[in-house]
């Protein structure tokens, strides 16, 4: 060998197959098990040190797991604070595994929900006026969107609550008009585009027959009219790679999302989560690895994280925020806040004492009994909330 020359070491392939979460952070809420460190005298200065070094936690969960738990010390937590649910479950096309309730406007009895969804909002609204709640947020979950301009704004009105948060999330950007846009400049919302992913191969294995070239200039019109805009995207969806994610999370920077959520294969409902293939779990844990890297280069910083198939691969679904994060799908996920649904298939939680959960769903998923049943349905959540 030549005198002077200098072997470098090549740095080892990493072991995705190597569970990165240690047995005692695996778990649906790792923060919650990081906070009783902390009740027992651990600085916060010291939490990276203290998971990485004592607790052998991979460098990047740690770091993860202690941004978060920062972000959280600001959660203002209130029994008498609530989120309201309005849940306009329509879509032509739905997701392929998609568990949730849903129909479409061809259906024989559309006509008659909005009517219907109004009256449970005013009983709703009757009832938060009686129990003294101060509504920390509102999401119009599904696609509010589908609602004429009248109605969109006589449903607005009926939930506007002082100081609250609203979110309005957009599955089919079709349904976005201008018309619409100036309703809603009234009541100064955030959009949530549920993306998934901009893929023309993927989208088409989800039975979704949109196009990024369809998305871009609603999503431009949206910002361009001051809305704040979060992005959901899925990560290992399909047959989805670290290039094709980079291209949805780029996409979704340029497009002016200030929040972006990444999901671990799916969204943020639970119950459409299936194990993965063991053989599977290493490359999802690659590609977790990449999207969090990239966020944090992109100057993004995480707000919300919680871990799905704990038992298998364990995976985090986590938000990005840039300035502004959503509060709504924070209190959600954390189960901060007492819930109160409206409309088919609609979920009432109700948070006591700080720590008890209790929940209860509407009635019925089905659109006919919905129609039939909102006096009883609206006399049960009101029993509920006691």
């Amino acid at each position: 060998m030549p005198r002077g020359r200098i072997l470098k070491a090549v740095p080892k392939p990493k072991d995705f197959g190597k569970m990165p979460w240690t047995e005692e952070f695996r778990a649906t809420h790792p923060t919650k098990i990081l906070a009783k460190y902390v009740d027992n005298g651990v600085r916060l200065d010291d939490l990276r040190d203290f998971l990485f070094a004592e607790k052998l936690v991979d460098f990047r969960k740690a770091n993860l797991m202690v941004d978060v738990y920062k972000n959280e010390q600001g959660i203002v937590r209130n029994d008498s604070e609530v989120l309201l649910e309005v849940n306009v479950p329509v879509c032509e096309n739905q997701c392929a595994d998609c568990d949730q309730v849903r129909f479409k406007r061809t259906h024989k009895c559309y006509k008659n929900y909005f009517d219907a969804l109004l009256k449970d909002v005013m009983a709703t609204r009757e009832l938060i006026i009686k129990k003294g709640y101060f509504v920390k947020s509102v999401c119009f979950v599904g696609n509010v969107m589908v609602f004429d301009c009248d109605e969109l704004e006589k449903l607005m009105s009926m939930c506007a609550y002082a100081l609250s948060e609203i979110c309005v999330e957009v599955s089919d950007v079709g349904l976005v008009t201008e018309e619409k846009l100036q309703v809603l400049k009234k009541f100064n919302v955030r959009f949530v585009l549920n993306a998934l992913t901009f893929n023309t191969v993927t989208l088409r294995l989800l039975n979704k027959h949109s196009h990024i070239r369809d998305v871009l200039p609603v999503v431009q019109q949206i910002v361009k009219h001051g809305f704040d805009l979060t992005i959901r995207l899925a990560v290992g969806i399909g047959k989805e790679r670290e290039l094709q994610l980079g291209r949805n999370i780029t996409a979704s920077i340029e497009m002016g999302a200030d929040n972006i959520e990444l999901y671990a294969r799916a969204c943020p409902k639970l119950g459409n989560v299936k194990n993965l293939e063991a053989d599977k779990v290493p490359y999802q844990r690659k590609l977790h690895e990449y999207v969090n890297d990239y966020m944090l280069e992109q100057g993004f910083t995480p707000f919300f994280l919680y871990c799905t198939e704990v038992d298998g691969g364990c995976f985090e679904n986590i938000g990005f925020k840039k300035n502004k994060k959503c509060k709504y799908i924070e209190d959600r996920i954390l189960g901060v806040s007492s819930v109160l649904g409206c409309g088919l298939g609609a979920e009432n939680v109700r948070v006591k004492n700080l720590q008890k959960i209790t929940t209860k769903a509407n009635t019925t998923h089905n659109l006919e009994e919905y129609l039939a049943q909102i006096e009883d349905i609206i006399k049960e959540r009101a029993e509920f909330f006691g």
